[in-house]
């Protein structure tokens, strides 16, 4: 009997684990569906952009609408010459604003 509920125990841990997991990957999908033409990010360790709903490989270095430059190599240079460098899963918007995988805005 003890062996029985240590058992279903695990299994519902598991579970849980799994379900969770499983949301997270749903809610990064949505959010990359959110993201509008002229978005860039950093997939993989290369850099996308966003054309007519799509990722797509970004091909030259991109100037947002507020100055901000993104480069193909993931640098970004601000319209204050600040230099950063996307990791995975960052993005900067069609209006400059960047935005980290691990934060909401920066």
């Amino acid at each position: 009997m003890k062996k029985l509920i240590l058992l279903t125990g695990i299994v519902l841990c598991c579970s849980a684990y799994v379900s969770s997991s499983f949301a997270q990957t749903q809610m990064e999908e949505k959010k990359m569906e959110k993201m509008k033409d002229g978005s860039v990010m950093m997939k993989n360790g290369k850099m996308m952009e966003m054309k007519d709903g799509n990722w797509v490989g970004l091909i030259s270095d991109k100037t947002m609408t507020n100055g901000t430059k993104v480069m193909t190599d993931g640098t970004v240079v601000m319209k204050d010459g600040t230099k950063k460098t996307l990791a995975n899963g960052d993005c900067v918007k069609p209006d400059g604003m960047m935005h980290k995988k691990s934060e909401k805005k920066m």
